[in-house]
């Protein structure tokens, strides 16, 4: 995504584009009144693209503080008073959570840091907020430097870090891997023969100031990485000899810019490119951005993500949109296909109808004739039925047992029922001369087994089977032969204490059933 990288410094401000793989520089603006206002007239003509701003600057204060361990609203209660105590006259304030004591209460260890000339970023910002410029941030070159250092595999020990910008030699002291302080110093006033110099004699004042508070332990050694182009080495290694004190090491930007994995189509001099490349491509929060001086950012934020949910709705409906039409082909493609097999069917079946010898009946006869098949398949006797009544009784009294069966259908049928209405389409039999089902009767024979010369339960067994017969409303129930003769016709004999196996106790029972 292309946008627009400000680098500022006390003399000027320059205008870098990154187009997403690439930096090219735009213009540069010095820091006075006519470049402030050709400032604004460039963003007046350029496009409205996402900036950030880059400071480096000589008024930047660096102070490490501990605050209680305490989350939440309360750290932010505390870090404010905090950075409202150091620094009372700027509202471009940072803090930087760098772990927590060892000992002791275990407190919170931040790097308090500022821009303390408030009126050198007042009339950029004062344009970039007129012509509404999106700015993501306004960053620090010392507070970007821990991420140069990272890649430096440095170790935990005291490091001076010296970076070569266009414009001036930064030094940031880095112990344990944290960031402790960084400071500028301005070579306008050095010619560029002289900058080994400038080298020497700035380390040597910084190792004294770290000494004197009391930073660096004395005889401790401290490594002192100088990163500088290649031309500028042979001389500095005549000049920064390493001694029990202090080791040199020497990177190219070049090589820096491979460790921190970034490409550039002609090698840098500087270090500007570097910072200004990680800006671009891994830019952490801000660090001293103001809530009126973002706001135009947030805004625009809230543009793009409208139109990337703009743009996934309409892609949603185009493809949604497509799959229908594509089932809409594919429904009429099925629908020509099963139209042209009707036309298929139709032109076989009446090549077959041709083919076919004439006929006398019609099909309104044909399907008449069939009406009365069914019809009298259906009212033909049946005695299936009946007998699954007879046996379900039977198998009520197991006493009894079933020697014969006569089922014979009688003629003739009782009148149909006046107020009987068809549940088919088809007419009543009745209509058509052919009768309703006959009424069918059954003889059953059998005896009592075991008998036992038991004439009472005989009997019993026998009135219990005729009792359970005639619970069917259908079925005419009638005893023709008892076991024992009860009438009053009857003569009733026997002998004392005979015991005749060979007597058997036989019954009819005769059964008339109306389907």
């Amino acid at each position: 995504m292309r946008k627009r990288l400000l680098y500022l410094t006390n003399i000027r401000l320059t205008s870098f584009m990154w187009d997403g793989k690439a930096l090219s520089e735009e213009a540069a603006f010095e820091n006075d009144e006519r470049g402030w206002r050709m400032f604004s007239d460039f963003l007046a003509d350029a496009d409205n693209l996402p900036a950030s701003l880059l400071t480096d600057l000589i008024e930047e204060d660096f102070q490490r503080d501990a605050i209680p361990h305490v989350m939440g609203k309360a750290r932010r209660t505390f870090l404010q008073r905090k950075l409202g105590q150091l620094y009372r006259e700027t509202p471009y304030t940072h803090a930087s959570f760098q772990g927590r004591e060892k000992e002791g209460r275990k407190d919170d260890r931040f790097l308090f840091s500022a821009i303390t000339n408030v009126e050198l970023p007042k009339p950029w910002l004062h344009a970039l907020l007129r012509h509404k410029v999106p700015l993501a941030g306004i960053y620090s070159f010392a507070l970007l430097s821990p991420l140069l250092f990272d890649r430096l595999d440095a170790g935990d020990g005291p490091v001076l870090l010296l970076t070569h910008q266009a414009g001036g030699l930064r030094q940031s002291y880095f112990h344990d891997g944290r960031l402790r302080f960084s400071r500028l110093t301005p070579l306008a006033e050095f010619s560029f023969d002289s900058f080994t110099d400038v080298v020497v004699n700035e380390t040597t004042k910084t190792r004294q100031f770290l000494a004197s508070t009391r930073q660096l332990a004395r005889g401790e050694r401290i490594d002192i990485i100088i990163v500088t182009a290649a031309d500028n080495v042979a001389e500095l290694r005549q000049r920064c000899e390493d001694t029990q004190d202090a080791w040199y090491h020497f990177v190219d930007p070049e090589e820096a810019a491979g460790r921190l994995r970034l490409k550039f189509g002609e090698a840098p001099r500087f270090c500007e490119p570097l910072f200004l490349s990680l800006l671009a491509q891994k830019a952490p929060a801000g660090h001293y951005a103001l809530p009126e001086s973002s706001r135009f950012y947030r805004l625009w934020q809230a543009r793009i993500a409208l139109y990337t949910l703009s743009a996934a709705a309409l892609a949603g409906g185009v493809l949604s949109a497509s799959a229908s039409s594509w089932d809409a082909y594919e429904a009429s493609q099925e629908i020509r296909r099963l139209e042209a097999e009707t036309r298929s069917s139709d032109a076989r079946y009446q090549a077959l109808i041709s083919s076919m010898p004439a006929i006398v009946a019609n099909a309104n006869d044909m399907k008449l004739a069939v009406d009365i098949n069914r019809m009298l398949a259906r009212n033909a006797p049946e005695p299936a039925p009946l007998l699954r009544i007879i046996g379900k009784a039977f198998d009520s009294v197991p006493q009894l047992q079933l020697n014969r069966l006569h089922w014979q259908a009688k003629e003739g049928d009782a009148p149909a029922d006046p107020g009987a209405v068809a549940t088919d389409a088809q007419p009543p039999a009745a209509m058509l001369g052919i009768p309703r089902p006959p009424q069918q009767a059954v003889i059953l024979e059998g005896e009592v087994t075991p008998f036992n010369n038991d004439y009472r339960a005989a009997l019993g067994h026998v009135q219990q089977l005729a009792a359970e017969l005639g619970k069917n409303k259908q079925l005419q129930v009638a005893i023709s032969r008892a076991p024992l003769d009860t009438s009053p016709a009857s003569t009733l004999q026997g002998q004392a204490g005979s015991s005749d196996a060979t007597v058997r106790a036989e019954f009819a029972l005769k059964l008339v059933w109306k389907p």
